[in-house]
């Protein structure tokens, strides 16, 4: 067993599950909505948002955190037909975007940590496989209709702030633990 890794795993599981419980991803769909207004817009943002957030955590955590965000922005403006393949998307998304990074999937994070790999070298091996990805991704996105969005309901949320503050705390200490500035026990 390789202990750093399932720890910081273990760790990322439980910082994701906590910030779904402060209701601060209600709050993100509707800023998204307001800022985007368009459907391709934000679903292009939430196949990006997929693909660069799996770049700080790995993939699996990465689908965990934007599947419910896409299902909630998507069913909030009746726009429950564009799930399926914005959910497709998001996966291709969420496996190649944590390529280039040492814990975008938990593959890398063992060979980054087993093999003491140099970060910089970690990045430049896949980084332009990952532009490519990237171009196809948006490429593949021009085919959703361009329409403007509207809520259903302008349904109110609670955001819970202490609990909030907690798990941004918590999600630094595993990113810092991930890049080998503090110890894994210590986030655990």
């Amino acid at each position: 067993f390789e202990y750093k890794t399932l720890i910081a795993l273990f760790c990322m599981l439980a910082v994701v599950a906590g910030l779904k419980n402060t209701n601060v991803f209600e709050l993100i769909s509707k800023k998204l909505i307001g800022l985007f207004k368009t459907r391709r817009a934000v679903i292009c943002c939430l196949i990006y948002g997929t693909f660069f957030f799996d770049m700080i955590v790995a993939n699996d955590m990465s689908l965990i955190t934007f599947l419910p965000l896409t299902y909630i922005v998507l069913h909030s403006t009746n726009n429950d037909k564009y799930l399926a393949i914005t959910f497709i998307l998001q996966t291709i998304a969420a496996n190649m975007g944590g390529m280039i990074t040492p814990y975008g999937n938990p593959q890398n994070l063992y060979l980054y940590s087993y093999y003491n790999i140099p970060t910089l070298e970690f990045f430049g091996v896949l980084l332009i496989q990952s532009i490519t990805i990237a171009v196809l991704l948006f490429i593949a996105s021009l085919f959703i209709k361009n329409e403007p969005l509207t809520l259903k309901n302008e349904e109110k949320f609670e955001i819970k702030k202490k609990e909030l503050i907690v798990y941004a705390i918590l999600f630094v200490f595993v990113i810092l633990s991930i890049f080998r500035v503090v110890p894994h026990v210590v986030t655990l």
